[in-house]
């Protein structure tokens, strides 16, 4: 996994996986997904349902064609359960579709920095050891773009 320093996020460094179909100088994204807890610092890796955590996203997009989008980012978070049938995606437990940053412009000032969270709401998990990996997708006129990606955030577990 290759780390990038941040320009929007100084410290930070984004080693999610991204994948733009067709690869270009005029087109890169990087990016980090996190569990955090509620006052912004790193999650613990063994955390009590009964607590809130958030998850964020953050994006830096590199070159001038971003200029030239629009659409949705939709985000999410796998949760594969170690040792068990209980895999599942973040979304499929809430309500509406609160991990969607609807009418993103990539003309916007802020445009290039997108940086997403949402508090899951304590007792969303259930108690369980869990690999997580956190994907983000671009649609454009409710079709998906050739633009995903996904980062690896370890091992978690949830507990009563």
């Amino acid at each position: 996994m290759t780390e990038r320093p941040s320009t929007c996020w100084p410290g930070v460094n984004l080693d999610g996986f991204t994948e733009i179909y067709n690869p270009s100088p005029l087109l890169q994204a990087f990016w980090k997904a996190e569990l955090i807890d509620t006052t912004g610092v790193p999650a613990k890796t063994i955390l009590p349902v009964a607590e809130t955590f958030d998850v964020r996203f953050r994006i830096e997009l590199v070159g001038p064609a971003w200029r030239c989008m629009c659409g949705d980012w939709k985000f999410d978070v796998c949760f594969d359960e170690q040792c068990g049938p209980g895999d599942f995606r973040l979304a499929s437990k809430l309500a509406g579709d609160p991990l969607t940053l609807k009418d993103w412009k990539g003309c916007d000032p802020d445009g290039k920095c997108i940086e997403f969270e949402y508090t899951v709401p304590a007792g969303t998990i259930t108690a369980s050891v869990y690999e997580l990996t956190g994907t983000f997708q671009l649609y454009c006129c409710d079709k998906p773009a050739a633009i995903v990606g996904y980062d690896p955030l370890g091992v978690f577990q949830w507990y009563v």
